[in-house]
């Protein structure tokens, strides 16, 4: 029984990590794409407060819903770097950004399936034991 709750454990700790890994990546591409285009700090704030907004969520890692919202607002970055790609003046920072934003977006997802799932063990334990192979 602990065992498919430390696996569970293990799991969401995995995703959680790798979501902070793209979510950094995404703050810092866009940060270098400001800094190396013609710089607007009013484009910057714009780009940036939406993923700001999550930082209490991933730092206190047990609220799922953080990351179910995450998916929804990175949909608006992913058709902005899409639109970029499609664009004659396409960069490499947009390929940095689609890449970033769909490894943040897929790892989000599955830390908030995760943590779910263990959160939901941990409270209910019984439902895992009923689980449990018989032997």
């Amino acid at each position: 029984m602990s065992s498919n709750l430390e696996t569970l454990e293990q799991k969401s700790n995995l995703w959680y990590r790798a979501t902070l890994v793209f979510y950094m990546g995404l703050i810092i591409t866009i940060i270098i794409t400001n800094v190396t285009q013609q710089f607007s700090l009013l484009k910057l704030v714009v780009q940036l407060v939406p993923l700001l907004i999550f930082v209490p969520g991933l730092i206190h890692k047990i609220h799922h819903r953080t990351y179910s919202w995450m998916c929804f607002v990175l949909l608006v970055y992913f058709m902005a770097y899409v639109v970029e790609i499609g664009s004659p003046l396409m960069q490499w920072t947009d390929i940095l950004g689609v890449i970033t934003t769909v490894g943040l977006f897929i790892s989000a997802m599955m830390a908030a399936r995760f943590i779910q799932r263990w959160q939901y063990y941990l409270n209910n334990p019984h439902e895992l034991a009923e689980q449990a192979p018989q032997k």
